[in-house]
């Protein structure tokens, strides 16, 4: 199914990212975690994962967006913001998976940055049709090994969810 992102995500807010996040986390199976939102002065969009680190394993207490960047003017700004919704819904599910050491690892070539980008690549090409580039080689190698190891599994997730009435009411609210 592909979709027109300028249309889907021409008004971002933040209740219709909640919803798209809870969206995120059905297909993962997991529980949405609160969002915060927050003012930055980052030059660079994206979000974090807060975790807690209760009896030897990584408890998810929220995600962090920055509302600074809300609403988003160009399409690439849209599709980035997206994209770090994907990738922060990941990361709460790999706390799940995961060891300690490996969620504290996060430069962009660790096992759970290298999964999360996957991930996020392959929710956005199968469900909008949008195709996302890596300019550093060793990273788009990386991402591209990894988007190869866990396609099956996620076309077997998202295809009860493609062309459905509830995925179709969750992207309409975008």
């Amino acid at each position: 199914m592909t979709t027109d992102l300028e249309l889907l995500f021409s008004e971002l807010s933040k209740e219709n990212v909640a919803d798209f996040a809870d969206f995120v986390c059905g297909l993962l199976k997991i529980k949405t975690p609160k969002i915060k939102w927050e003012s930055s002065s980052q030059e660079n969009i994206g979000g974090q994962t807060q975790y807690e680190y209760v009896n030897g394993k990584f408890i998810v207490n929220r995600i962090i967006l920055f509302e600074d960047y809300l609403p988003y003017s160009s399409r690439d700004m849209r599709i980035r913001f997206i994209e770090t919704i994907i990738h922060e819904c990941r990361h709460c599910w790999q706390a799940d998976i995961y060891s300690a050491d490996l969620i504290k690892d996060n430069t962009l070539t660790s096992d759970t940055e290298v999964d999360a980008r996957a991930f996020s690549y392959l929710f956005l090409f199968y469900f909008f049709g949008v195709e996302t580039y890596v300019d550093d080689d060793e990273i788009r190698e990386c991402v591209e090994k990894r988007m190869y190891e866990i396609n099956t599994d996620f076309i077997n997730s998202a295809k009860k969810y493609l062309g459905t009435e509830k995925f179709s009411s969750i992207i309409n609210g975008l």
